[in-house]
């Protein structure tokens, strides 16, 4: 007899069952006793032993037409939950679509009427794709292939194929593809992709924004047909069940997504391709806090795959990787069809009288215009100003949850909180004494956007986070500038990644100190990686490129690494200070978050709580408060953690032990302090 832990659908524990005829497999669907009624589960993992405390029932019987998970994609959850420190069952929710009820059933009528001749209905609907720019027609027969008549052959340079062909000799199961902006790396994944389906092989393609799907939907579309299934969170729940089961089954074996995406159930996987495997979006910020890029490394080593990372600015973690013989390093020096890349010009502001655009910007962006070429302007900033002073009293409007000051939004006059999402009406007086003499301070985009219209009578438009997520974000704004509806593009970090404007000569970096100087110790790659992707948009085309970067700190080695485009010189700074401090990569990481609605309460536990988790073996630095000390209502304490991989390894199971413990009892008075975990923490706000 055997015995197996197994996840009931609808609850929040694993309960142990019987298996008298040793009849069962892990990752089968089966029908179990539940609290006197009939209940449904998911077969996890071996339970050793048979001297329970407790009875033990045996399992009810199969459920043979529903989902069944291969062992390999078990275990990748269960390492998940170990791994990040989070409940099972949470993270078997979190990595399939809610509402998933198709059943094996309705397939094999599928096919069984496909090989009969028999017509399907004519009120097959379409599948809308919300974020993309086109629909997705629903998927062809399971056995056809794309018509190769109709795939945009892609002609590689010889550069790029020396990088195809090095990953296809799979000498190692781990490729960091390092290639300039614009140096074709799409092309390559595109190539590598085509290969693998055409051995029947699957390949799993992220991105780290939704808004970068819908130029990549269109071109993998032209080459794969409707082979590919589209994975992101602007599905509905139907959309989304219905992707994934056309992979689950092999009808589809290309995904085409961003982050939750690495859990596709893709069949004979060969690929997962992380796209920009720098950007922080990779990682969850709400459990389970998995990172993509970890996710498929383990992937890999179950499922027998190649991940291949790209970027032309990596994480230093990941190029650290190529010098510790992890990691393969491919590099593409150059931009595809030899266009060059652009200049780069760094212009001190403490010099200058106008406080958004240089005297250099401005001139460069008026000959921009007369040669009847587009500009992008970045900032970092969402809205009109962070904040707005009364001079009369001094008073500042704050958001009444959040430590933090309400930005104001002039294209809705309104302040918003950009912790909470709190807005309140801008009446153009002072909240507290009525004055109309009003400050604004920090400048946004929608600031950048009305000063820049002072100097020049052209289109203007500006797009952040917030506009990126409606649905017809790139209808509207894209597609318009691209087709030159408008002359200058101003935008947030949403502009900064992977979009293609081949009349886009000039970008402005209106200030790059913005995160340089958060009180991060990856602030300085960060800045080197934004500014230098937001300086990849310009002189994509046969037009050359400029770039003009203001600063108040040009002395930065960060800024002097950007304009010489040296990244080499850059990572052997970054690694020197982490060497010293023992930041990553010499040193693994843990975040401990703590809140509570009461603050006195929060600030009593915190120091208490470290105490428990006091080791020798790991540094712990802490209680502290946030930087952003209260958000909806609740007062936050960090504590941050650093050791050595095994060591930290080791000092997991104590912590998760005292967090068991912590979080099961009823400590009077403390009880409301909530707890989270992040390994591998990116944000340390």
């Amino acid at each position: 007899m055997r015995y197996y832990k197994i996840f009931v659908d609808n609850t929040n524990a694993l309960f142990t069952y019987a298996d008298p005829e040793d009849s069962y497999e892990v990752g089968e669907r089966v029908k179990v006793p539940f609290r006197g009624k009939s209940g449904k589960g998911t077969i996890i993992a071996p339970e050793p032993g048979g001297d329970f405390s407790f009875k033990v029932l045996p399992i009810a019987g199969p459920l043979p037409d529903e989902i069944r998970l291969p062992a390999p994609y078990i275990e990748l959850l269960v390492w998940i939950s170990d791994y990040y420190m989070c409940g099972l069952p949470g993270v078997f929710r979190a990595v399939t679509p809610k509402n998933l009820k198709l059943k094996m059933t309705k397939l094999l009528q599928k096919k069984h009427a496909a090989e009969v001749g028999i017509p399907e209905k004519k009120s097959r609907r379409k599948t809308r794709i919300k974020a993309g720019v086109q629909e997705a027609v629903a998927a062809e027969s399971p056995d056809s292939i794309p018509d190769e008549s109709q795939a945009i052959h892609i002609s590689l340079t010889s550069e790029q194929e020396r990088a195809r062909d090095e990953i296809l000799r799979e000498e190692k199961k781990l490729y960091l593809l390092r290639g300039v902006t614009g140096s074709g790396k799409t092309e390559i994944y595109i190539e590598l992709i085509k290969h693998a389906f055409s051995e029947g092989r699957g390949s799993i393609f992220l991105v780290p924004e939704i808004s970068l799907t819908p130029q990549l939907i269109t071109r993998f579309r032209k080459t794969f047909g409707d082979h590919i299934a589209i994975l992101h969170s602007h599905l509905t729940p139907a959309e989304r069940s219905r992707e994934w089961y056309s992979l689950y089954t092999g009808e589809k074996k290309i995904v085409l997504g961003v982050r939750s995406a690495v859990f596709a159930p893709v069949q004979n996987l060969k690929y997962i391709i992380l796209d920009e495997e720098h950007e922080t979006t990779y990682k969850q910020d709400a459990n389970p806090r998995y990172h993509a890029k970890f996710v498929a490394l383990k992937r890999s080593r179950l499922e027998n795959l190649t991940v291949v990372l790209g970027s032309a600015t990596p994480s230093i973690e990941s190029y650290s990787y190529t010098e510790t013989g992890l990691c393969a390093l491919i590099n593409l020096d150059r931009r595809y069809n030899n266009s060059l890349l652009p200049s780069i010009e760094l212009v001190d502001m403490r010099g200058e009288e106008d406080l958004y655009f240089s005297r250099n910007l401005l001139r460069e962006i008026r000959d921009a215009l007369l040669r009847k070429e587009q500009v992008i302007l970045f900032l970092n900033r969402k809205g009109y100003s962070t904040y707005i002073q009364c001079t009369d009293c001094g008073y500042v409007e704050e958001c009444p949850h959040c430590s933090i000051k309400f930005s104001y939004y002039a294209s809705r006059r309104v302040f918003k909180c950009n912790y909470c999402g709190e807005t309140k009406a801008y009446t153009g007086k002072c909240g507290k004494c009525g004055g109309t003499n009003l400050v604004h301070s920090g400048k946004g985009i929608e600031r950048v956007e009305e000063e820049i219209k002072k100097y020049f009578d052209v289109p203007v438009i500006s797009v952040d986070s917030d506009k990126a997520r409606e649905r017809d974000f790139y209808d509207q704004v894209y597609g318009d500038f691209a087709a030159g509806k408008y002359s200058i593009l101003i935008g947030t970090q949403v502009v900064a990644k992977g979009l293609h404007f081949p009349n886009v000569t000039l970008v402005g970096v209106i200030n790059a100190d913005t995160i340089l100087n958060f009180p991060d110790f990856r602030s300085a790659e960060k800045t080197y990686q934004l500014i230098t992707q937001v300086a990849g948009r310009a002189g994509r085309g046969d037009k050359a490129g400029k770039v003009i970067v203001q600063t108040y700190q040009p002395e930065n080695y960060t800024f002097r690494c950007v304009i010489e485009s040296d990244y080499a010189r850059f990572y052997k700074k970054e690694m020197e200070t982490r060497r010293l401090y023992c930041y990553p990569p010499f040193s693994k990481t843990i975040n401990i978050g703590l809140s509570s609605a009461n603050e006195a309460s929060l600030e009593r536990f915190a120091k208490e709580f470290r105490k428990r988790i006091a080791d020798s073996s790991v540094t712990i630095l802490g209680p502290m408060p946030s930087l952003v000390y209260r958000v909806k209502d609740r007062y936050r304490y960090n504590i941050f953690i650093l050791g050595e991989r095994k060591a930290l390894t080791l000092y997991k199971r104590k912590l998760a032990a005292i967090v068991d413990k912590e979080q099961d009892g009823d400590r009077s008075g403390e009880k409301n302090v909530r707890i989270s975990i992040d390994i591998d923490p990116v944000n340390l706000i």
